[in-house]
């Protein structure tokens, strides 16, 4: 049964976006009758889609986002494995609270994060907190739920977010209550990176955070990248998958890190 109501919602969602791309705006009452569906119905297929970023609300109606076309190349990377990092990115907004100025980073798992607080702003569960990010993809999520501020720089396409020294000046400046960040590899050396300019990005932020939370499948562990940018010791929270591997939990665990469990395991096999 429920799948079935969430194939019909992607189907409604899907048949919805097509129209959009024609008419670019419809009324509530025009998508009622072009879904044959209540308008409560029409509620939820709009929320959802605006928490992903593509569609806009306003008065009685929705608009197609245009801005969200950027995050088109950037989903195949949201779908590699959209099960374990959405549990991951939800669990990291568990730690998010009212009146926090958050940091979310330019990862596909921080994106999640960046939805689900998208979603509990939209809820009004989160009504004052303030995000701030040098993602295009987490901007775009968020901008029309909250507080956000987009930092600026060299744009990055393969990641949709802005690096170098002009991005780095302006991170220099804030201070965050929390940030939510990823990394390309974690080893018994810390946190690394494939970039040396996102290497800087993630030094200065988790610098200027009261907390750090790191968010990252297993598959990062044990494999380092190209340029470390912080020690074990300098993450707060660390949240993962069960497929950690035990020296890696142990080091953690030395470095006075708290580990957190997704409940969603990882098939490697898949």
């Amino acid at each position: 049964m429920k799948r079935a109501m969430n194939r019909k919602m992607a189907e409604n969602q899907s048949k919805l976006l097509k129209e959009l791309t024609i008419r670019h705006n419809l009324r509530t009452e025009e998508i009622m009758q072009l879904l044959n569906v209540s308008r409560s119905t029409v509620r939820r297929i709009i929320i959802d889609l605006e928490s992903t970023g593509r569609v806009t609300r306003f008065l009685n109606g929705v608009a197609l986002n245009t801005a969200g076309q950027m995050t088109f190349k950037f989903e195949e990377m949201l779908h590699e494995a959209p099960k374990d990092k959405q549990a991951i990115g939800h669990l990291a907004v568990n730690h998010i609270k009212e009146n926090d100025c958050v940091f979310v980073g330019a990862g596909t798992t921080c994106v999640y994060a960046a939805l689900k607080l998208a979603e509990l702003a939209m809820l009004e569960k989160l009504k004052s907190i303030t995000v701030v990010t040098n993602s295009l993809v987490v901007f775009n999520a968020v901008a029309r739920l909250t507080n956000v501020t987009l930092i600026g720089g060299k744009f990055r396409y393969s990641n949709f977010d802005f690096i170098g020294h002009i991005a780095e000046n302006q991170a220099q400046r804030l201070h965050f209550d929390k940030c939510i960040m990823g990394a390309d590899g974690i080893s018994e050396d810390g946190f690394s990176s494939k970039t040396p300019e996102g290497a800087a990005m993630a030094k200065l932020v988790m610098k200027n955070s009261a907390k750090s939370i790191m968010i990252t499948d297993s598959s990062k562990f044990l494999r380092p990248s190209f340029i470390a940018f912080a020690p074990l010791k300098d993450a707060d929270i660390i949240i993962t998958d069960e497929n950690i591997p035990l020296a890696m939990k142990e080091k953690l665990t030395q470095n006075n890190v708290k580990i957190e469990y997704s409940n969603i395991p990882i098939d490697r096999t898949q």
